[in-house]
């Protein structure tokens, strides 16, 4: 019996240096193609606006499953969706990460969030939480400005069941 423990325990020990020894790596890419639905698609003034609109328990579950620490991340508490959105040169596929955003979301009540949406560099994409209490058609307008200092609009219909 004690062999057993010993060797569990040199076990144990060994493969927790070995792992120690090899950095961690993640692939972003690989691992949000797997776990992220696919996302959305508009064309606007020569650039390419994907997004995707999730429920908060969904992005929980993608997250956990990228091993990431959701604990560290700033949410909102109360939020029950989760916006991702990237925006890329439509031409030369470069994403734009320097853009300000700011989403308006208008809820078939007819009353509205206006929240700013933040770029995520380990996630590579902009995201924001929102507060859906109602199911219908929402209206979804992203307002985003360019290094040139141009502004540009997007809209689209989000059906919420």
């Amino acid at each position: 019996m004690k062999r057993i423990f010993l060797a569990l325990v040199l076990f144990a020990l060994f493969a927790g240096v070995s792992f120690a020894e090899k950095p961690m790596k993640m692939d972003m890419k690989k691992d949000m193609k797997i776990n992220m639905p696919a996302m959305k698609k508009i064309e606007v003034d020569g650039y390419t606006v994907e997004y995707n609109l999730m429920t908060m328990m969904e992005h929980h579950q993608m997250m956990q499953k990228m091993k990431m620490d959701i604990s560290k991340m700033e949410m909102d508490m109360k939020a029950s969706h989760h916006l991702s959105l990237k925006i890329s040169d439509s031409k030369s596929k470069k994403e734009i990460k320097d853009a300000v955003v700011k989403l308006k979301a208008i809820a078939p009540d007819k009353t509205s969030q206006e929240l700013w949406v933040k770029w995520n560099d380990m996630m590579k994409h902009y995201g924001c939480d929102l507060r859906i209490s109602d199911r219908g058609k929402y209206g979804i307008i992203i307002l985003f400005k360019t290094a040139d200092e141009k502004k540009h609009i997007v809209k689209f219909w989000e059906d919420i069941k």
